[in-house]
């Protein structure tokens, strides 16, 4: 249907990159913003609202924890979410499928953290929509 509908546990918004012809830019890469629930378990009274978004064909969203924004490097600088969304308009102007956009930003992270250890958990995904059957 083109309809992303999901819930927030107290994770980041994730970022949508609607579909155009490279080069992207900062502007291009847009939170999906939403009512941020509480973490699942907080609560046994915790409630979770369900949020939509519509999606073309081509659009690309990037799901992460918040552990991959504060990846440190060795002289205890975070990678933030501004460096975070530079490395993903770099990734995304690099690679022409999701693959090699997915490969390019971990490079990237990877790159910035050198020999530190993951002091969190980091997982990131990207899902691109390809339409309906």
């Amino acid at each position: 249907t083109g309809i992303l509908e999901y819930s927030n546990a107290s994770h980041d918004s994730p970022y949508i990159l609607r579909k155009q012809e490279a080069p992207y830019k900062r502007n291009d890469i847009e939170p999906i913003l939403g009512e941020n629930g509480p973490r699942l378990g907080e609560t046994l009274e915790s409630q979770y609202f369900d949020e939509m978004v519509a999606l073309q064909p081509g659009d690309r969203v990037v799901f992460y924890t918040d552990g991959v924004p504060e990846i440190l490097n060795n002289k205890n600088e975070q990678w933030g979410e501004g460096k975070f969304v530079r490395s993903m308009v770099k990734a995304f102007n690099s690679g022409t499928n999701i693959k090699e956009v997915g490969d390019e930003l971990i490079r990237l992270a990877y790159d910035f953290r050198g020999d530190e250890i993951l002091h969190d958990d980091v997982t990131c995904f990207i899902l691109e929509y390809k339409g309906g059957a």
